[in-house]
């Protein structure tokens, strides 16, 4: 088990910035047991952007997209950002 985290975390390190911040958003969301509606709510953005930032394809959010995003996930912005995984290589 321990092999498949370490494996999965050195694979999101070689990820380009977006694709962590959806991976991070959708692991975050869940763990809180919330869906994509609910959060969009919460958060005050659109669902279908919200899919979008989660998807394989995810755009980039503005720093307001993001703090709304940390205020849903009933975060301080800080700990979301910080909450994405390094990239040893930048």
């Amino acid at each position: 088990m321990r092999c498949f985290f370490v494996c999965i975390n050195f694979y999101i390190f070689k990820m380009d910035i977006d694709l962590r911040f959806a991976i991070t958003l959708r692991s975050l969301r869940k763990a809180k047991g919330l869906t994509q509606e609910i959060l969009a709510q919460r958060a005050e953005i659109d669902y279908k952007y919200l899919q979008k930032l989660e998807s394989s394809k995810p755009s980039s959010p503005t720093l307001s997209t993001l703090n709304k995003i940390a205020k849903g996930l009933q975060m301080p912005l800080v700990d979301l950002i910080q909450s994405l995984p390094k990239d040893t290589d930048i």
